[in-house]
């Protein structure tokens, strides 16, 4: 009787060793997987932006998130400088991406200048969407990293690898006529519309994405910074900026977390930035009541009247920092 029980407990402990082995071996293999894959990956508009402007004969660049591609008229900035401008930004894009898209074109040409939008969302560990929309960011992060964010989630992050080889090695090998579309105005996207005073109200606001939780600075700060980093290797002028709120949205959330967060934001940004001569930083956000409220549509995004004001606001700023002419 003793025997049996003795080998039924060896049976447990073998069985209890093998399942913790197995799941320690396959944590390592889930969180080692898709590093190969860095600067391959690029959202699916920003690819056909690339694929069908002539963006390497273009003077001025413009990237980033939907605060670029909805709040900078490329056609209008051409007209004001005289530089020819287009405009490459697409929504929910993540300076990594920008990044791998600019290099798998090897842009920056010489004398380009690239304008960058930087939104706080993009440095906020706890902004989950942020890396659901954007699985460059994945391949960025090193397995301790990975392993930082998701040591909880480690099914969700087999999927997430999964879904990402998936696309990658679906999408790899279509031709570049796949991805040629029309992109009216210099792939500038100007939105109609006005915001409602409910749309800026402090619990909107505290319950938006970027804001439902706050977690700076971790890992997506030390991506951001690499990649900033990366883009600084060319002698190219490279300016990033933090772009304008609503006076209404400034009104509703100063002094709070979420108006600590934004200012913590662009202070980083600006220390990062300094450490390189050809690279500026301008915060619009430090200065609100640029726009008034009935210049956007929403309570991040500037309308195509506020584009309008943005973008010549944003070149008379361009002027006044020596990068274009007077």
């Amino acid at each position: 009787m003793a025997k049996c029980e003795a080998r039924c407990w060896l049976t447990v402990f073998y069985s209890t060793f093998l399942i913790l082995l197995i799941t320690a071996i396959g944590s390592i293999v889930i969180v080692s997987c898709a590093w190969d894959l860095r600067g391959e990956i690029l959202n699916k508009n920003y690819k056909r932006k690339l694929a069908s402007l002539p963006v390497e004969s273009a003077n001025i660049l413009i990237c980033g998130d939907s605060r670029a591609e909805r709040q900078v008229n490329s056609d209008l900035m051409t007209k004001l400088t005289d530089l020819k401008t287009l405009n490459i930004a697409s929504g929910g894009l993540h300076i990594v991406t920008v990044v791998n898209g600019l290099e798998k074109k090897q842009l920056p040409r010489p004398q380009q200048i690239l304008l960058i939008s930087m939104s706080s969302s993009q440095v906020n560990d706890a902004h989950s969407n942020e890396i659901l929309g954007n699985p460059a960011i994945l391949t960025e992060m090193t397995p301790s990293q990975q392993w930082q964010l998701y040591h909880g989630q480690i099914n969700f992050l087999l999927q997430l690898k999964a879904k990402i080889y998936y696309d990658y090695f679906r999408n790899r090998n279509l031709p570049k006529e796949e991805f040629i579309r029309n992109f009216p105005e210099s792939g500038f996207l100007g939105i109609d519309g006005f915001i409602e005073r409910q749309d800026v109200s402090m619990e909107k606001i505290a319950n938006h994405t970027w804001y439902t939780d706050i977690i700076f600075p971790g890992v997506m700060a030390e991506i951001v910074y690499r990649s900033i980093a990366r883009l600084a290797r060319n002698s190219n002028v490279i300016v990033f900026y933090n772009p304008p709120v609503c006076q209404s949205f400034y009104t509703n959330i100063k002094e709070s977390k979420i108006d600590y967060f934004e200012r913590e934001f662009s202070t980083a940004i600006a220390e990062e930035v300094g450490k390189y001569p050809n690279v500026y930083f301008i915060d619009y956000y430090g200065h609100p009541g640029l726009m008034s409220d009935n210049m956007y549509y929403d309570m991040q995004h500037l309308n195509r009247q506020g584009a309008e004001c943005f973008t010549r606001l944003l070149c008379r700023d361009l002027q006044d920092i020596g990068i274009l002419g007077k």
